[in-house]
């Protein structure tokens, strides 16, 4: 946890008082640990706090205390990137958990299900920011998703996490400029993956950790 707070402090005096700061927190805490962290953490000014606990119900009252804590330190709570559809988000937004959903297009039920999600997010007037750590065509549909969405303050995107990503559909993923990307076209959306290249890194299934806690 000290590292950790040491390294968003720096983080903070090298970015600067105006950027937005934002720390993931990979459901790492109890809620007497987030407390403290977002605590720590109040001279760094962050934008938003992300997935402290687990997104279990038997979470839901300490997210509550933990949200309306963040909001006292001017901080948004942010996670949900691992729900399904509709049906998983709902109850979130009926419980008033969160102030920012990041539903990730990969998970949540595709691109349509996530333009519903976001129609819900804006109805609930919580924030929608897709999760989207992704490959490049992962990223394409959520790029289209967030520039039909009724609202979408943010969207992320790996940076430089793999030199696959650009070798992969080469020339076809809209490139950041100004901190914006353009809406992919309907051609780029139907782009193929270099197979050769896709064939030479098979799928390798990721052991379940602290992150599959959160499905529940």
């Amino acid at each position: 946890m000290s590292h950790g707070i040491d390294c968003m402090m720096a983080l903070r005096d090298a970015i600067g008082p105006e950027a937005r700061l934002m720390v993931d927190c990979h459901w790492r805490f109890d809620e007497a640990r987030a407390h403290e962290v977002l605590a720590a953490l109040s001279p760094a000014r962050l934008h938003w706090f992300e997935c402290p606990l687990p997104e279990t119900r038997a979470n839901w009252t300490s997210l509550k205390r933990l949200r309306s804590a963040a909001n006292e330190h001017g901080v948004l709570l942010a996670a949900a990137e691992t729900q399904i559809g509709c049906a998983g988000f709902q109850p979130l937004f009926d419980a008033g958990l969160y102030d920012v959903v990041m539903p990730d297009v990969k998970y949540c039920g595709g691109p349509w299900e996530m333009l519903r999600i976001a129609e819900r997010a804006r109805s609930a007037e919580v924030q929608f920011s897709p999760h989207n750590p992704s490959g490049p065509i992962a990223s394409l549909h959520s790029l289209v998703v967030a520039g039909v969405a009724p609202e979408c303050d943010m969207i992320e995107l790996q940076y430089e996490e793999s030199e696959l990503f650009e070798k992969l559909i080469p020339g076809i993923h809209p490139q950041l400029i100004d901190g914006a990307f353009a809406v992919p076209t309907r051609s780029s959306l139907r782009s193929m993956p270099d197979v050769a290249l896709l064939a030479q890194h098979p799928y390798q299934p990721v052991p379940p950790g602290v992150e599959a806690l959160a499905a529940g």
